[in-house]
């Protein structure tokens, strides 16, 4: 009763192994297939992505070749190692190029072209024409892991992200266990040494279990950090004007207030420039409107070029842009307005008519507490209309608007925001 009490112990704990074994056959393929469908839908999304259809492929060989202990009795053991092999060694060249390509480094293809056509000669001649198990898998091992630590090192020369780095680190280290076999093989008398030993065996099988869970890692990892790319390439669009690259009108707000908090912690006081290109609408009617596009990115170009470093920039839309950033004084202020609007003036467009230049309007304002980054805004905008009215091709401040008012409401005895603005706005085609 003991002895037979004691069979069936043993008989559920090996069926209890088979479970978990067979489990883990199972989700091994699965996970990889999982992982290349989402790479691949994440690679079609956006021509940013296109560098995961190589990790698509690379996990799509790995759930093929994960899979091949489910037909294993179909094939002699001899054919068997053979697709194997070559399953692995082509994921292993799709992960190395996908790797380089992620970290947008060049490729050096005479390198990794030496070490795929010399590793394919080498194991195919171990697996075809001199079949020999031990060798084979050295040299698979050397050259696998060749062709990932190369590309680990290549693409580490490049200026990454802290994800990417992550990414990199994680996959030199799955390179690196492509040489743990070898060396367990080379150290303790060859493969059918280590295979008759139940010690060396179980260190083997447990070393093939990290590399497995190292390669389920780095596939994880990859999947996770092209996501994150994903939202933050979705998050920059929803913030940044696509003709500039400048913020828009609604991240420019969010970007401002932020600046403001910094500035409250600080010295100086913020300052906000409204600034508007002068004639623009002649410019679209006379050249077209591509080279109105081309006279905005210019001028897009030489507000970003000639801004201070803690400058905010965005277009509102159209030829109106908005600046928000640090001075210490109002005369620092518009000495800094000034040298945007020299700068801008020195474009050259390129047009049918040859080489023209143009000239912008800048209204200036300091926030004063307490009153709103939105009526902030709105004064530097009543001062851009006053450079407007006053000729254009000027920097008007908060100040002049002031005096302006001030004149107005003695001579006429009403306020410019009844006077010159609203006539500025009723004759926006005009003065603009």
């Amino acid at each position: 009763m003991t002895i037979q009490s004691g069979c069936e112990v043993q008989q559920s704990h090996q069926r209890k192994q088979m479970t978990v074994t067979d489990l883990y056959q199972l989700i091994s393929p699965a996970s990889f297939l999982a992982m290349a469908i989402v790479l691949l839908f994440l690679a079609r999304s956006r021509p940013e992505m296109r560098s995961a259809l190589w990790f698509s492929g690379t996990y799509a060989l790995a759930a093929c070749g994960f899979s091949l202990t489910f037909i294993q009795g179909y094939f002699s053991d001899g054919v068997f190692v053979t697709i194997a092999t070559s399953i692995y060694f082509g994921a292993t060249i799709l992960l190395s190029i996908g790797l380089v390509k992620r970290a947008a480094a060049r490729l050096p293809r005479f390198y990794f072209g030496a070490i795929i056509i010399g590793g394919g000669a080498l194991l195919s001649y171990y697996q075809l024409i001199n079949p020999q198990l031990e060798p084979a898998q050295i040299s698979t091992g050397v050259i696998s892991a060749g062709l990932v630590l190369s590309a680990c090192f290549v693409a580490a020369r490049q200026s990454l992200t802290r994800r990417s780095k992550i990414v990199i680190l994680l996959h030199a280290l799955f390179g690196l266990s492509f040489l743990t076999p070898s060396i367990i093989m080379l150290s303790f008398g060859g493969l059918a040494n280590v295979l008759a030993t139940p010690q060396l065996l179980t260190l083997f099988r447990f070393d093939r279990l990290i590399s497995d869970a190292l390669a389920l890692s780095c596939g994880a990892v990859v999947t996770i950090a092209y996501v994150i790319d994903l939202l933050n390439l979705t998050r920059h669009d929803a913030n940044t004007d696509p003709l500039t690259g400048l913020l828009n009108r609604r991240a420019f707000g969010d970007a401002a207030a932020e600046l403001n908090e910094t500035i409250k912690t600080d010295t100086g006081s913020l300052f906000m420039i409204m600034a508007d290109l002068d004639h623009f609408k002649q410019v679209n009617d006379e050249y077209g409107h591509l080279a109105g596009d081309a006279l905005i990115t210019k001028t897009a170009h030489i507000l970003r070029a000639n801004s201070l470093p803690s400058s905010v920039i965005a277009r509102l839309g159209g030829e109106e842009f908005i600046i928000a950033f640090k001075a210490e004084s109002l005369a620092n202020a518009v000495a800094h307005a000034n040298r945007l609007r020299k700068a801008v003036q020195a474009i050259k467009l390129d047009t049918k008519a040859g080489a023209k230049s143009f000239t912008i309007s800048l209204g200036i304002t300091q926030h004063m507490l307490p009153e709103t980054l939105l009526e902030t805004r709105d004064r530097a905008d009543q001062a851009l209309y006053l450079a407007k009215a006053q000729g254009r091709n000027q920097v008007a401040t908060h100040e002049d608007l002031a005096i302006f008012e001030l004149r107005r409401h003695l001579e006429a005895n009403k306020p410019f925001s009844t006077s010159i603005r609203d006539r500025a706005k009723a004759s926006r085609k005009v003065l603009r």
